[in-house]
């Protein structure tokens, strides 16, 4: 028959002291508590699995934050509108190539894509100084304000100047800008000619403006 305080004490050799719970009823002297070293594997086991849950829950809660944090940015609003109008920006002229087909039948074409914006019939020529020098001011937006909306129909008088003299639109200096009929054919409003150097745009804004306002009156 084993002596209880002998294997007690082998007990402590092998696991040291143990901590009994503390509700657990004191063992009486010189009896083995077998249920010691199993209430500190409980405890054990108890507190990894405590630390465990603690750590997902923080990890959830940091990635439901990282989420929150990503999400997109809040869209400004209006006072009493659920949302802001967007700005609306004038359009600036726009040339447009004179596509192939006699005159009158493309100028009217490109006057009905236009509508309600005037349209001015314009024959230049790569060579001609004026005319490259108000295309790069078209190009730039300088005229965006003064020309606002207005389509030009582009012919190249050394291209198309045949087809031009059969429509009507002549004229003995390029730039030209012609306000077409409702039918496409030429009107009597029109200008024409102009300088070289700095001051070319402005020499013909100088006559080109009044043209473009008595067209857009119609």
């Amino acid at each position: 028959m084993h002596d209880p305080s002998h294997c007690n004490a082998g007990l402590f050799e092998v696991y040291g002291p143990l901590t009994p719970l503390a509700l657990a009823p004191p063992a009486a002297p010189g009896r083995f508590a077998p249920w010691r070293q199993v209430d500190v594997g409980l405890i054990s086991f108890t507190e990894t699995m405590r630390r465990t849950a603690t750590f997902l829950c923080l990890a959830a809660l940091l990635v439901a934050t990282a989420c929150l944090e990503a999400g997109p940015a809040p869209q400004p609003r209006t006072a009493g509108d659920k949302t802001a109008p967007a700005v609306a920006r004038p359009q600036g002229p726009v040339f447009v190539k004179a596509a192939e087909g006699d005159v009158p039948t493309v100028v009217r074409d490109a006057a009905t894509h236009a509508e309600p914006a005037p349209v001015v019939v314009y024959v230049g020529a790569t060579w001609c100084e004026p005319c490259m020098e108000f295309h790069r001011a078209v190009e730039a937006g300088s005229l965006d304000e003064a020309l606002a909306g207005v389509t030009f129909v582009e012919f190249d008088l050394d291209e198309d100047g045949d087809r031009l003299d059969a429509a009507g639109y002549t004229g003995r200096y390029i730039p030209r800008f012609t306000v077409p009929n409702a039918d496409g054919t030429p009107s009597p409003k029109s200008i024409e000619g102009g300088i070289k150097g700095q001051g070319a745009v402005e020499h013909i804004m100088q006559r080109l403006g009044p043209l473009v306002a008595d067209a857009a009156a119609g």
